[in-house]
């Protein structure tokens, strides 16, 4: 019974560690972009990483757009969810390995999703209105213009985001994650 508490306590704080680490992902990514600020989602996620970031603003500075707090913070978060899922501290070489390896397959795999919610948005039409829609398109925006330049839509289809999800798929599978 014991085991059962502390398998099922384990995969607790391990998701919920790793969502909190997704929302500075979150805002790390709507800050690049220059996201709408105004917009509820955003709010959403300034207010719920805002305890953390705030006070290491004070101490790192920006780097260009990339918040270096905000990187910080998401980068020890996965590793702390690392070492949960571990079920013990690992060694400082295979946590930096391992955070790393996190840190590049949480990117890529937000990619794919937010690629995919954008595909279905188009599918769906343009009269759709939620705060979202708009963060969806800005986001996948630098991701799809270089594809864009070299893949013009044919017949109204535009395969850039196809072309996008191909490449994160190669690039997942390329480097083991």
């Amino acid at each position: 019974m014991s085991g059962n508490f502390t398998n099922a306590l384990s995969y607790l704080l391990h998701t919920l560690v790793t969502f909190y680490g997704l929302l500075f992902l979150l805002r790390l990514l709507l800050q690049m972009v220059r996201a709408d600020y105004h917009n509820p989602i955003c709010q959403f996620v300034i207010k719920l990483t805002d305890p953390l970031v705030m006070p290491l603003r004070r101490v790192l500075p920006a780097i260009g757009r990339l918040d270096s707090a905000c990187a910080l913070v998401f980068i020890l978060l996965s590793a702390i969810a690392l070492n949960i899922k571990a079920g013990r501290v690992l060694p400082a070489d295979i946590t930096a390995i391992g955070t790393l390896r996190l840190v590049i397959y949480s990117v890529l795999s937000f990619y794919t999703v937010v690629l995919i919610a954008q595909i279905l948005l188009s599918w769906l039409g343009q009269n759709l209105r939620h705060p979202i829609i708009p963060l969806i398109f800005k986001l996948t925006d630098p991701v799809l213009r270089p594809i864009r330049q070299w893949v013009k839509p044919m017949s109204g289809l535009d395969f850039s985001p196809l072309i996008a999800l191909l490449a994160i798929q190669f690039l997942i599978r390329l480097l083991g994650l």
